[in-house]
């Protein structure tokens, strides 16, 4: 079976390998090349105004070296028209493929992970895959707006009100356990943040404030445009977060997926969070104020910061390193996952 995706989100993609290549046994491929862009079937440097520097990373054809912010195609070898692109990141190639060479081929699914690419993919199928089922994959609840996209979702998101024609399954996106071990419990007094773009966040006055009512705390802030450097590498990020004793993650909207704390609770690092970010979000189910994380609704920063050391000095802390991957153990089964998604792509429409 041979799947075509595009590539727009690092985590979403490696999850995507993970489930059809690795599980499966299928091949996953994912588009390269200019003609793309130029003849309207990839849009997701449109946010953007089309920026070069956006196309040439996700779709460029060069010898550069990989980047995942400037060159995502480094490190390729071409065998039979196919770019086998090597991601160091998750250690794994990537196969990429023209328009020209999409054309050639016979595909049996295609998937939009963004609502822009739906009308686009359904136009690929019509001219070049007819005997090609779609899928649309839904990390974010960007809504029906009125009508279904597609016959056929796969939602790594909370989607309310789904209609009843949609063929539809909820599951969460798959990452590495192995990288995302269980880390023991200690006290080193760190709390890390891997949000992008925190200091755009409304919370974070509410960090700032935190950071000075706690001066024996390291505060770490990683990521995009933020204080302490953005951190490369899967396994760097897994033990930047074992290295912490709490991970902050103070996001407004919300995730539909949410990664980081998926990824968090799976090394068994309590959060502090507002929860009500999280409400009919996937990641809900996951936080427990005083048993997973700390909840900051409501609270100000000497509160918060009361509540954090009363759990340390109380012996708590410990107990909510276990109880954070018991929850995830209990809430995501990538195995059980496997067998229902089996199901879903054997009765597609």
């Amino acid at each position: 079976m041979k799947v075509f995706t595009d590539l727009h989100h690092d985590a979403l993609y490696t999850s995507l390998h993970l489930l059809f290549e690795k599980r499966l046994g299928w091949e996953l491929y994912r588009p390269i090349g200019a003609s793309w862009f130029d003849m309207g079937y990839w849009k997701i440097a449109a946010p953007y105004g089309n920026a070069p520097g956006t196309i040439i990373q996700y779709l460029g054809i060069n010898n550069k070296p990989w980047d995942s912010s400037k060159n995502l195609n480094g490190n390729y070898v071409l065998e039979d028209s196919v770019y086998h692109v090597y991601n160091p990141d998750q250690k794994c190639h990537h196969k990429a493929v023209t328009l020209e060479t999409f054309q050639d081929m016979e595909f049996d699914i295609i998937i939009a992970s963004i609502p822009s690419h739906i009308a686009p993919y359904r136009k690929l199928i019509e001219s070049f895959q007819p005997k090609a089922k779609m899928i649309y994959q839904v990390g974010n609840d960007w809504g029906w707006m009125g009508t279904p996209p597609a016959k056929n979702v796969m939602a790594s998101a909370i989607i309310p009100a789904v209609p009843a024609d949609v063929h539809f399954i909820s599951y969460h996106q798959e990452f590495d356990l192995e990288v995302f071990h269980k880390g023991t419990p200690h006290r080193h007094k760190r709390i890390f943040s891997l949000l992008h773009l925190v200091g755009n966040q409304p919370d974070w006055k509410l960090l700032l404030e935190l950071e000075k009512e706690m001066p024996g705390y390291e505060f770490k802030f990683f990521g995009v445009s933020c204080r302490d450097g953005v951190i490369t590498g899967t396994e760097n990020v897994a033990q930047k977060m074992r290295e912490a004793m709490w991970i902050a993650h103070l996001k407004a909207e919300g995730d539909g997926f949410g990664h980081t704390i998926h990824n968090a609770f799976a090394v068994g690092r309590p959060l502090i969070v507002k929860e009500s970010y999280y409400r009919g979000k996937l990641a809900e189910p996951l936080l427990v104020d005083g048993l997973t994380c700390v909840n900051l609704d409501g609270r100000s920063a000497r509160e918060a910061r009361d509540a954090i050391k009363a759990i340390v000095a109380e012996g708590r802390y410990e107990g909510m390193v276990h109880a954070c991957r018991e929850r995830f153990d209990r809430h995501v089964d990538f195995d059980e996952e496997e067998k229902r998604l089996r199901v879903f792509l054997d009765n597609l429409r």
